[in-house]
């Protein structure tokens, strides 16, 4: 549980080089930022904008159906539980809603573009607020906190300078009102201090302010913060990011450790796996379920505890993009030191720093621009014959928007009534549904079926068999649930084979043999050959409820395979259990 929620905001005047600036480096999570809402973000890569693996991109509701339109965006960090949150539906481009749950209550939180000539989307706000009231006012468990914020294009004396008179024409104040309403009646306070300029105008080079945090009276006390940050003015935009922190608690998942198998001393593997295997005993024939299941678990145990002691682990950093260096984070925080000190010299606009800054930001962007185009190249250039491979996959993908992935709203009709799921635990059971319907009233199993004998011919498994199979392995596939690769079965496999550990798969597996599934053999994996498939390490389950990774929205595509009451089409002169576990390709 992390102690405190940080949220920046900041309008990037829809420039990738501003968004990658913000996010294709370390710079957020190093700031331990959770939230990121931007205004005007660059639509690029077929109406994705631009993110990174640490963040779950949030695109307002409208954006499928006019992604032009779009000019609200939110990222949400990609440590934190989506348990813990969730978007709501909101009917316009220009703001994206989401919804924190925790302990402490909820926080709802809308990232706002307001256009400059007209009131529409205030009008949104006002309306949907009257109709959702009770659900942002009113938690179960405590209180319900609520912000408004993002760049709302108005000026009034109520949070710009009052001494800046230009501001306050007719015109302006009045455009300002419906705005003043809109929060008066929804109870909202100014976070961000009266006065602090957010907007460099980019012909007259004068400040004030557009970019706003509007909080809810009840939570003024969670608030710790609320500051423009003059030192972080990023680059191709001219408004300056604003950081909130809210002293609310928040669900943060613990990143699994990633064990290097490119890293690793294989004659020390070996040497201790044998330890963990045992001496060796002479061969002994396997006769029953116990049996089996005994030795696939012994094997399963021994190479798991092998890796756990030999194979190092990776260490999880951020994921800054492969083209940045520590060049471009120098540049960067060059940009960055003079970009506040042409800030404190606001005043002064014939001040040499405001040319330093200027140069400052053209360096840095023209060598981000390189860096990016130069990293393509030279990987291309050097390619050999897997990364040939690699550079098909990336050009052929569909294109994303480089963010993490996450199962989105699912929207479905039951009894010609239109349900959402929201949560994973609704979106689970909602696949769950869709993928495997309830059991049929009526089998479809003949009741007096008759069959052909079974076939008496033995199988046997042997060693050679075995390490011809396993050398035809993929070394580095993602392994299974049980966490052993393909590499590790490829640099035993004279061990495994030769040791007790694996007579199982020497013993004679007859026709008539009690044996109703193969099941945590990690063998199973000889499929790759092409040759025959045992069906090891997947098992037939009978009325198991499937498993949805939903938040990783990850599935296995040799998934268990689901019957009920033991119900499977049967093929004339093969018994269905050696169709489950043997298949001849």
């Amino acid at each position: 549980m992390k102690d405190a929620i940080n949220i920046w905001q900041q309008n990037t005047n829809k420039s990738p080089t501003c968004q990658h600036d913000l996010l294709s480096s370390d710079k957020l999570t190093s700031m331990n930022i959770d939230i990121v809402a931007i205004q005007e973000p660059a639509i690029v890569n077929n109406n994705h904008s631009i993110a990174s693996t640490d963040w779950i991109s949030v695109y307002p509701t409208p954006h499928q159906s006019n992604p032009e339109k779009t000019r609200s965006l939110m990222l949400i960090r990609a440590q934190i539980s989506t348990d813990s949150w969730n978007q709501l539906d909101f009917p316009s481009s220009d703001v994206t809603v989401v919804q924190l749950n925790s302990t402490w209550g909820k926080l709802t939180i809308f990232n706002i573009y307001n256009e400059g000539e007209c009131n529409n989307t205030i009008n949104l706000l006002t309306k949907y607020y009257k109709d959702n009231h009770q659900n942002l006012e009113h938690s179960q468990n405590s209180d319900a906190h609520q912000i408004w914020l993002g760049d709302f294009n108005r000026h009034h004396p109520y949070w710009d300078n009052p001494r800046d008179s230009r501001l306050f024409t007719d015109v302006a104040i009045k455009a300002a009102e419906p705005l003043i309403e809109a929060v008066a009646e929804a109870g909202l306070e100014l976070a961000l201090p009266r006065g602090i300029p957010t907007h460099c105008h980019s012909v007259t080079k004068r400040w004030s302010r557009l970019d706003h945090v509007f909080i809810s009276e009840e939570s003024l006390g969670v608030l710790i913060a609320c500051n423009a940050l003059t030192n972080h003015r990023g680059i191709n935009t001219d408004h300056i990011p604003i950081l909130t922190e809210l002293n609310l608690g928040v669900a943060i998942k613990a990143a699994k450790p990633i064990p290097n198998f490119k890293d690793v001393d294989w004659d020390e593997f070996r040497k201790t796996l044998a330890n963990f295997l045992g001496p060796g005993q002479p061969e002994e024939q396997i006769t029953s379920q116990r049996q089996l299941d005994e030795r696939c678990s012994s094997l399963t145990e021994a190479l798991q505890n092998t890796i756990q002691e030999q194979v190092p682990v990776t260490a999880i950093t951020s994921k800054s993009k492969c083209w940045w260096t520590k060049e471009l984070m120098q540049m960067r925080k060059q940009a960055d030191s003079s970009g506040r000190q042409s800030f404190l010299c606001r005043n002064e606009p014939e001040h040499a720093v405001h040319i330093q800054h200027k140069e400052a930001k053209k360096r840095y962007v023209n060598n981000m621009e390189y860096n990016k185009r130069q990293h393509w190249r030279d990987w291309l250039e050097k390619a050999d014959k897997p990364d040939i491979w690699t550079a098909n996959r990336y050009v052929t993908a569909p294109e994303t928007d480089g963010g993490k992935a996450r199962i989105p709203v699912l929207k479905v009709t039951v009894d010609g009534e239109e349900t959402t799921a929201r949560t994973n635990s609704e979106k689970s059971a909602t696949l769950t549904k869709g993928f495997f319907p309830p059991k049929p009233a009526v089998s479809s199993v003949h009741p007096n079926a008759e069959y052909p004998p079974q076939c008496q011919v033995d199988v046997r498994i042997t060693a050679d068999q075995l390490r011809k199979q396993l050398r035809k392995l993929k070394p580095y596939k993602a392994p299974g649930p049980d966490g052993i690769p393909n590499i590790v079965l490829t640099k035993c496999a004279a061990l495994l084979t030769d040791r007790q550990s694996a007579e199982h798969l020497r013993s004679h597996v007859r026709a008539n043999d009690d044996v109703q599934t193969l099941e945590n053999v990690h063998y199973g994996s000889v499929k790759e050959a092409g040759k025959a498939q045992i069906r090891c390490s997947q098992s037939i389950q009978t009325n198991s409820p499937p498993q949805h990774n939903v938040e990783g929205a990850h599935s296995d595509s040799c998934g268990p395979t689901h019957f009920h009451n033991g119900e499977a089409p049967a093929t004339p002169g093969k018994p269905f259990w050696r169709q489950a576990q043997m298949h001849d390709n």
